[in-house]
């Protein structure tokens, strides 16, 4: 299985110098904790797409990582169809370049469970207690469709199932799509999110939902940087 972390953005609500995937993290640059704690025996080939940020990616990266190029932001969907042409397995890992304490053991069973269930694509979501700021996953006679929270109405903001933009895809179903995808019509935008409500609607995706942990969130701020920290350390606390 190949994967693919999808690091073009240029991550500015972060509000740093530096782009968001290489804001340091206890002492390591966030892209690079991904990189490293997908690094399993299933994974065989990581690769890592890159914007106008590419060049300092590299050289944080260097050749640990095939990278691929978005050289213009046009959403998630156009930035993993850069990386396809790379690919060279039939599935696909998928993830954003901004959960900072994602680690192999999840990585592990989330590919475990993949395999076992015999899933053609699956969806990882999470319950959260506060579900703000994240795209919300929204059941409905046996399917679902992962709405932005900008774009929830009425009944649907109480949902608490969020989205993680974690995914394991066959790559056999994407080809098929990309002749029909739209762009958004406010963002002019390509959006992933998209392809994953199409594979609901055609019943061919999966969901695998943990509970509340630090493991599976995003930092998109600093704000929530400190937040998921915090979570992190009580964690541990509560272990002891």
């Amino acid at each position: 299985m190949n994967a693919i972390i999808l690091a073009a953005g240029k991550g500015t609500r972060m509000k740093n110098s530096q782009p968001k995937v290489l804001i340091d993290i206890e002492g390591v640059p966030l892209l690079k904790r991904i990189v490293d704690n997908i690094d399993t025996k299933e994974i065989n080939k990581t690769i890592v797409v890159v914007g106008e940020n590419g060049e300092l990616i590299q050289n944080i990266l260097k050749d640990k990582v095939t990278y691929a190029y978005q050289m213009i932001p046009i959403g998630t969907l156009d930035a993993l169809v850069q990386a396809l042409p790379l690919v060279d397995s039939k599935e696909i890992l998928v993830m954003p370049a901004d959960i900072p304490y994602l680690n192999k053991r999840l990585i592990d069973n989330v590919i475990s469970y993949y395999y076992q269930t015999h899933c053609r694509n699956l969806v990882i979501g999470m319950k959260l207690y506060n579900p703000s700021g994240y795209g919300r996953m929204i059941y409905k006679n046996n399917s679902f469709e992962i709405v932005e929270e900008k774009n929830i109405l009425g009944t649907h903001g109480k949902t608490n199932v969020v989205n993680t933009g974690v995914y394991i895809l066959n790559v056999d179903d994407i080809y098929p799509y990309l002749s029909i995808s739209k762009k958004d019509e406010i963002t002019g935008e390509y959006y992933l999110t998209d392809y994953i409500n199409y594979l609901s609607n055609k019943k061919i995706i999966n969901d695998l939902i943990f509970p509340e942990t630090y493991l599976l969130k995003g930092a998109n701020d600093q704000e929530t940087l400190k937040k998921i920290l915090i979570q992190k350390n009580n964690s541990f606390k509560t272990i002891k």
